[in-house]
């Protein structure tokens, strides 16, 4: 798919906007949350898109996502 790759910029600038925009809480990590979230949320997404042409490569994607 032609646009994957600014799908995958905005998952990483999600990822790198979250402490910013998410104040750290003293009971819990709301930070780790929501980075848990778009994690999980780009694994489902890439496995129900599958982007590449390979099936390999498309779990090779998911794999190296969750790992991040």
């Amino acid at each position: 798919m032609v646009y994957w790759e600014s799908v995958d910029m905005v998952r990483k600038l999600a990822i790198a906007a979250i402490p910013v925009f998410i104040s750290p809480q003293p009971g819990g990590s709301v930070q780790a949350l929501a980075g848990q979230a778009i994690m999980v949320g780009s694994a489902v997404v890439g496995l129900s898109v599958r982007p590449y042409a390979a099936p390999e490569d498309n779990w090779l994607l998911v794999g190296s996502s969750v790992g991040e």
